[in-house]
Formats: C-alpha cells, sequence, structure tokens
C-alpha cells in the first residue's frame, strides 16, 4: 500500500470485497463503493492501523474491528440505540460500551445490558418533558 509506506504482498491479503451501498444510515438514497479487505494476519492489519495515524490526504479510511458474531450483535443492536438517543457506541477491551451523558460507560455483554441500555435512554428522554412540567 504506497500511500501507508507499508509493503504488502498478495500473500498477505485473504480476500477483497467490493461492495455497493446504496443507501446511508436514515435510508436516503446514496451510493457509495466501499472494499473490504481480510487480512490473513493481524500483524498486517497492525502496520496499516499505525500508518493510518499519519494519512493526512483527506481520504476516508475505517478499519472495522475483527468481532465475534456474538460481539458484532451486541454492537450492531448498541449503535443503533445509542446513535437515535445521541449517545457514542463503541468497541474497546474486547467490549461493547455505550458511553452515557454523564460520561459513564455502560459495557454491553448480553441482552439484560441492552435492555438497561433502553431503560436508560427512555429515563433520560423523560427527564426533561418532567422537568419543564414542574415550573
Amino acid at each position: 500500500v504506497r500511500s501507508f509506506n507499508i509493503k504488502i504482498d498478495d500473500g498477505d491479503i485473504d480476500r477483497v470485497v467490493k461492495k455497493q451501498i446504496r443507501q446511508d444510515e436514515d435510508g436516503n438514497p446514496k451510493i457509495r463503493h466501499i472494499l473490504i479487505v481480510y487480512f490473513k494476519e493481524f500483524e498486517t492489519k497492525l502496520g496499516i492501523l499505525r500508518a493510518k495515524r499519519n494519512l493526512k490526504d483527506g481520504r476516508e479510511i475505517y478499519f472495522n474491528a475483527s468481532l465475534t458474531a456474538t460481539n458484532r450483535y451486541f454492537m450492531m443492536s448498541a449503535r443503533k440505540r445509542a446513535r437515535k438517543a445521541g449517545l457514542k457506541a463503541f468497541f474497546s477491551c474486547g467490549k461493547v460500551k455505550v458511553e452515557k451523558r454523564d460520561k459513564q460507560i455502560l459495557a454491553i455483554e448480553s441482552e439484560k445490558d441492552l435492555i438497561s441500555l433502553d431503560n436508560y435512554i427512555k429515563e433520560t428522554q423523560q427527564q426533561p418533558q418532567s422537568q419543564t412540567s414542574n415550573m
């Protein structure tokens, strides 16, 4: 990869998938082309991740975490809920996490944690309404 100044041989890549996304996250029509590269070894991916820090040419490059099927499900479920509520969901140290409004972190490791997230979102959305009704 020339722009990263990293030498990658064909043998380093497991497979490449080209996808066309026809809509954005809100369902609006928008066509984007993306390449998904699967590396044979994590060290190759790690080298590119380190080099990406120095890349400042304006290109959008996103590296996805290598998630298990279970963590991928929890990540997508938590991210969808968090975005609707204006919160941030992320993956760190092997766990799916959501940053609450008070900057505390909620770890998502089970369906019970997703329900706790739903309850937190409902509570925080109702608080401003109840405060204005008391005035």
